[in-house]
């Protein structure tokens, strides 16, 4: 049984392929991993734009982004 989780797009159905690439390839492991739902980052910003030019004025917020804290 795989531990990995699968990130889905809530919004466009994009599958998150590594940290920064979001795509509509369906991985390989597809039938063994866990499904989640979020937003992929183009989503976001078009849905909430201002919460993320105020999440690009903290640096908190951004070094979460870079470190992919959650």
């Amino acid at each position: 049984m795989s531990n990995e989780t699968i990130q889905i797009c809530c919004a466009c159905n994009k599958i998150q392929q590594n940290e920064k690439c979001w795509d509509y390839d369906i991985p390989a492991n597809f039938v063994s991993a866990t499904l989640t739902y979020g937003l992929c980052p183009q989503c976001m910003r078009e849905m909430y734009p201002v919460e993320k030019d105020k999440q690009r004025n903290n640096p908190f917020a951004r070094l979460k982004e870079a470190y992919s804290i959650t």
